[in-house]
């Protein structure tokens, strides 16, 4: 904790940092006897024919010896390993000395075991792509497992395999060895699997190393205590020593990380700019690979290289191996040419730049040059791209560099097939940045490359067939490719931006107070937003300037080879038709402020037509209609409160599916009080065939829940998609959990819109319709709806309906005859009773006919469903596909609201879609940053993704009323004024100077329980006594 104040933790947050930090048991120093961890064991699969191994006896030096036997001594008394002279696998231990230090870390020789092992297929991040997770996170935690692979469990069949050997005895290891083939990567997919929940939003893993990131401080502690949570759950030990709880700016995997981007250790730069000329062969493969790992930032590495590597295959080319061994004991001496590009590749990590983030509205740029030796390329992004500007002069962030050297037949091609190579190769190891809905822009100095790649171009038919099949890879691409000078150096005036770039000093403010912008010309022309659209409250503005008669006689006069025929002067000088007055149809600005004075203000925002005729009594202006229309769907007002609830919009596809038990439908259909404690019945239904299940209960919980599906699978198999509303019942930790051990997949509806689950819904019709119905009938209580259900759901399960072509659910999903009080065993077809038979062949024979008989059923019932759903489909009218996407800003409708004003606007907004579903938008809010699912139907189009949100939208947003959640409620006092009791409320999320006093009669309809709690609580009895009249009046 004082390591995390040191790093610039807030100081104010301490004390919730110390109740998480102190919440769970999963901090070490040293691992002690600790029960391996709560997970999978790792299993390892031999190869067919594998014969055991044992590695013959080594020869250890003294300090080697003591170091095994006490270190395995220790590994005994905690359990980790045991004593096993009999085994038949035995490889052999190796002990290497740690850096820095005379402390030795016990290793073990597995190579001829692994071979001999069939490896896991598992799969490493890709640090390149998932880095881009952290860009804008400024709060970062390091987490380190102590002795990470010694905490999991080995399986135990697998033990044995896995022994290894001293120079006194065998031993055999409980948990994960590290050094075998599968180790790695099993230790990866588990840690994957332990954090998933966070995996990829707030947490990247590589190994035992995992690096924690969130953009504000509050989100970083919430996922800091999740993050611990799911560690003491799965039984995980961190590491105290190795572990950082906070920092502004981490070193993770080698690279210095930030949410701006990704830069190398200044300390490993500088250590390897400080090296000397290497002697042998060893030094200059270390200097090589070092200064490799860094490629990706240094512009045309390969080529800077090249001499070294050539130097360095040269003399390894006579050496027996490739090692580092090997090529420690072959002396060299660099050349002048040698050393001076020893010295340029120094230079280049200097210059290596900081690899920003992908930003997914910045311009792409991709470079590429080639010369005789070897190709280089680099991708940029500019944020804001100057289309008056030269590529040179952009401002560039850099996100990747690549590059490599022309070899064997490579050295052989043309001009033009090495300035292509290094273009393809750009497309295809860098399409995860290339590939983008805006394209990118290419820049190539080889002017006849351009008419090979470039789109709409004929190929010219003596162009090999090698650049046609280049270009061909091509084709899932957008972009735009332009031809640069060659002697232009577009590369070293980018590397002398990157390398003279240093972050500005970073300022912690509390607030920012945005203060709208005036123009310095307060006589200028009439005020309009930057997008086009009139302000909000044009009147309010101060900067609204209204039409005169010289303003309109100076617009005539710019118009008067396009005046109308039969134009009268009147006496102020203006050109009427009648007593009209005429406008230019081209004076825009004019046109749209005399509609703001006929529409807005007193006018009240009435309709077209009304608009329509109240300008045509007093001007004449030409396709006043379509200018009109124009300018009513900009008027934000008028969106607001114009037009129905919901906008109907066309069917997307259903989830169907016509397998038996593929699908289950789940719902909580609340049914009132009853004599017992049940008050909930849990629908399960089957999506091919409607086969249900009901379930009572008392309260719907995750419990429940997770129980109804366990005894669904006890019975009927595991269905593999779970479809069901987004209650918390469902959508929770315990019910993923027990999808993710079943191997299962959860699909959820959004809120409001029960068409999107309707098989659901149509089930929980019937259902409260047949509990009506019975206990009319059988002239109980209501109440007794709890001794009915299993007849419902007989009766549900065997009826044939005719939506599955008029088969019973039984029929279909249990292949059972479905029960009825008309069936006696008749058979209707032969007026015959059935009779099975008693031999074999008797049997055989009805048994296969069964089987024809529940093919041809499931046959029909699959024809009438499609059948049902085009007839659907034919018959919905009035829908209009939705005309917005992720960006654009949209209305959202108030029609699910519980407690509606009648003159609150329908439709308030606008908000931002910032993402999709298969039935909903996600949509953002403009002010409070909330974020939710809404079914487009309570959408409409406002705006494209280039509406400029400027101050007055914010205002305008705010001023229609943000859902806030309530703290606390502080204190009350009776407003004489309005004469009625007020309590002082503190919102959730805001300081304390913006609490406010809300009417006691509001706070009762949206959140009575704390009210009735606070006023418990005081002792005034006039409070109580107006608490009571608010409860008989509601």
């Amino acid at each position: 904790i004082q390591r995390a104040l040191d790093e610039g933790f807030p100081v104010n947050k301490v004390e919730r940092l110390r109740t998480i930090v102190y919440a769970h048991d999963v901090w070490r120093l040293v691992l002690g006897d600790d029960p391996p961890a709560n997970v999978e064991p790792m299993g390892i699969r031999m190869k067919t024919g594998c014969r055991p191994y044992k590695a013959k006896a080594r020869k250890y030096a003294p300090e080697y010896q003591a170091f095994l036997e006490t270190f395995n001594e220790m590994l005994v008394k905690l359990g980790w390993v045991y004593e096993n002279p009999t085994s038949r696998w035995a490889c052999a231990a190796l002990p290497v000395r740690k850096r820095g230090g005379g402390e030795f870390r016990q290793t073990v020789d597995y190579k001829p075991f692994n071979a001999q092992t069939e490896p896991m297929a598992g799969l490493m991040p890709n640090l390149h792509v998932d880095l881009e997770n952290v860009r804008g996170s400024n709060h970062f935690g390091l987490f380190d497992f102590i002795k990470g692979y010694w905490q999991l469990p080995l399986a135990k069949e697998c033990q044995e395999l896995l022994s290894y050997m001293t120079h006194r005895k065998i031993y055999t290891p409980k948990r994960v060895p590290q050094g075998s083939a599968d180790a790695a990567l099993y230790f990866q997919s588990t840690i994957e699997r332990c954090f998933a929940a966070l995996l990829y939003k707030h947490l990247l893993v590589w190994i035992d190393d995992l690096l924690l990131y969130a953009a504000d401080i509050d989100t970083y502690l919430d996922k800091l205590q999740e993050m611990l949570e799911l560690t003491a759950k799965f039984g995980l030990k961190l590491s105290v020593a190795k572990s950082c709880v906070y920092k502004q700016e981490v070193k993770w995997c080698g690279k210095v990380i930030n949410g701006e981007g990704v830069k190398h250790d200044s300390e490993r730069i500088q250590a390897l700019r400080s090296m000397p000329y290497p002697t042998n062969a060893g030094e200059l493969q270390q200097f090589l690979c070092s200064t490799n790992w860094m490629r990706d930032s240094i512009v045309d590495y390969a080529r800077l290289a090249r001499p070294l590597q050539d130097t360095l295959d040269k003399v390894m080319a006579t050496a027996s191996r490739r090692t580092k061994r090997a090529a420690t004991g072959i002396s060299i001496a660099l050349t002048v040419q040698e050393c001076a590009a020893y010295n340029a590749v120094k230079q280049a990590l200097v210059d290596a730049a900081t690899l920003a983030f992908p930003k997914p509205d910045a311009e792409m740029v991709l470079l590429t040059d080639a010369s005789d030796i070897g190709w280089s390329v680099i991708v940029t992004q500019v944020p804001s791209w100057k289309s008056d500007a030269d590529i040179q002069d952009q401002q560039h962030e850099l996100l990747i560099c690549l590059g490599g050297t022309f070899t064997g037949a490579q050295k052989n091609w043309s001009i033009i097939e090495k300035e292509a190579y290094p273009i393809i190769m750009a497309c295809d190891k860098l399409s995860y940045l290339l590939l983008r809905p805006g394209g990118f822009r290419m820049y190539c100095d080889h002017r006849n490359l351009i008419h090979v790649f470039a789109p709409g171009h004929e190929v010219k038919k003596h162009i090999r067939g090698k650049l046609l099949r280049w270009s061909m890879k091509l084709m899932e691409f957008r972009y735009t490719i332009e031809h640069i000078d060659g002697t232009h150096n577009v590369w070293a005036d980018m590397v002398s931006r990157w390398a003279g770039t240093r972050p500005a000093p970073s300022v912690a403010v509390k607030r920012v107070t945005l203060r709208r912008q005036r123009d310095d010309d307060q006589s200028g022309g009439p005020t309009t937003t930057t997008s086009g659209r009139p302000p909000i409250r044009p009147f309010s503005d101060g900067n609204f300037v209204w039409p005169t008669v010289e303003e309109l006689q100076k617009a005539q006069q710019r118009h008067i080879v396009d005046r109308p025929q039969g134009l009268t002067r009147s006496p102020v000088g203006l050109l009427c038709s009648g007593e009209r007055i005429w406008i230019p149809a081209p004076e825009s600005s004019l046109v749209q402020r005399l509609l703001v004075i006929a529409h807005c203000g007193a006018q009240g925002h009435r309709g077209r037509e009304a608009l329509v005729n109240v300008v045509n009594r007093r001007f004449l202006i030409r396709n006043l209609s379509a200018m009109v229309k124009t300018f009513l769907a900009g008027c934000l007002m008028c969106q607001h409160v114009k037009g129905g609830k919901v906008v109907m919009r066309p069917w997307a596809e259903t989830f169907r599916c016509n397998e038996r038990n593929g699908a289950l439908h789940w719902d909580y259909l609340h049914l009132g009080e009853s004599f017992g404690a049940m008050q909930y019945l849990l629908v399960l239904k089957d999506d091919a065939t409607h086969f249900c299940e009901l379930v009572p209960c008392a309260v719907p919980t995750a419990a429940v829940t997770a129980e109804a599906i366990l005894d669904w699978q006890s019975r009927y198999g595991v269905p593999r998609v779970w479809i069901s509303d987004q209650g918390t019942h469902f959508k929770n930790q315990v019910v993923a959990e027990v999808a993710r051990r079943l191997t299962c997949g959860q699909r959820f509806t959004v809120a409001y819109s029960p068409w999107t689950n309707g098989s659901i819904e149509r089930m929980n019709r019937d259902i409260v319709q047949v509990l009506r119905a019975m206990c009319l009938e059988a002239k109980v209580d209501i109440r007794d709806w709890v001794h009915f259900v299993p007849v419902v759901q007989s009766n549900l399960n065997h009826t044939p309906v005719p939506s599955l072509a008029n088969k019973a659910l039984v029929e279909l999903f249990c292949v059972l005859p479905a029960a009825s009080p008309l069936d006696f065993g008749f058979n209707s077809e032969d007026n015959t009773f059935l009779e099975i038979g008693t031999t074999s062949r008797q049997i055989e024979a009805k048994l296969a006919l069964l089987r024809t008989r529940v093919q041809e059923m499931h046959k029909r019932v699959q024809v009438a469903r499609s059948e049902q759903t085009r007839r659907n489909q034919k018959a919905q009218r009035g829908a209009r596909m939705a005309n917005f996407d992720v960006g654009d800003y949209v209305l959202r409708s108030r029609v699910d609201q519980k407690h509606n004003d009648k003159l609150l606007v329908t439709w308030i907004g606008p908000y931002q879609i910032v993402g999709t579903d298969e039935h909903s938008f996600r949509v953002q809010h403009l002010v409070a940053g909330a974020e939710a699912d809404v079914h487009a139907s309570r959408l409409k189009f406002y705006a494209d993704a280039s509406f400029e949100v400027t101050e007055e939208i914010r205002e305008h947003v705010a001023a229609q009323g943000i859902v806030l959640t309530v703290a606390e409620l502080k204190e009350h006092r009776w407003n004489s004024a309005k004469r009625c009791y007020e309590i002082l409320v503190g919102w959730k999320g805001l300081e304390p100077i913006e609490d406010s006093w809300e009417s006691l009669s509001s706070l009762f309809k949206d959140i009575p329980v704390m009210v009735m709690q606070y006023v418990a609580a005081t002792s005034e009895v006039q409070l109580h006594v107006t608490l009571e009249q608010l409860k008989t009046s509601s």
